[in-house]
């Protein structure tokens, strides 16, 4: 008996070529994504744990990043202490946005005071402290009792 050959000139035919085409592009697009989500402006610096606060909310801020050697960066730019209040008028200036400080948990808190008061003379009302989530406890932080301290 003989086998009767069809022709496929009328069938719908899939090929899969393109659709993987299709696929790395994707998966490069998205690993790509991934890697400039990391925050280039707070790179190197020990973040303390916060048990207390709420996430911050996805809104222009001006970024101060303090490192453990007291080092200030002001929108990713190194300035020295005595010039950070220039540097902050200059991010402010941008517009009408938040102030958010990354402070490494080693760096002076001297640098972290002098940063906080020079916000305050440029009329910043409120900053928000950037820290990494604390793990969960078992039983909350009690606040310590009121009264004098000995």
């Amino acid at each position: 008996m003989r086998r009767v050959r069809r022709s496929s000139a009328g069938a719908v035919r899939l090929e899969l070529t393109p659709l993987i085409d299709v696929i790395f592009l994707l998966l490069t697009f998205f690993i790509f994504a991934l890697v400039l989500m990391v925050r280039a402006d707070v790179l190197g610096i020990t973040l303390p744990e916060l048990g207390t606060g709420t996430p911050a909310e996805r809104a222009p801020a001006v970024e101060i990043a303090i490192d453990q050697s007291g080092v200030v960066r002001v929108a990713g730019e190194t300035v020295e202490l005595d010039a950070v209040g220039e540097a902050i008028d200059r991010a402010l200036a941008e517009g009408d946005r938040g102030v958010r400080v990354a402070v490494d948990e080693r760096a002076p808190s001297g640098v972290l005071v002098r940063v906080a008061e020079v916000l305050a003379q440029r009329g910043v009302a409120s900053l928000d402290l950037v820290g990494r989530p604390a793990p969960a406890r078992s039983a909350p932080i009690e606040p310590p009792p009121a009264g004098p301290v000995p």
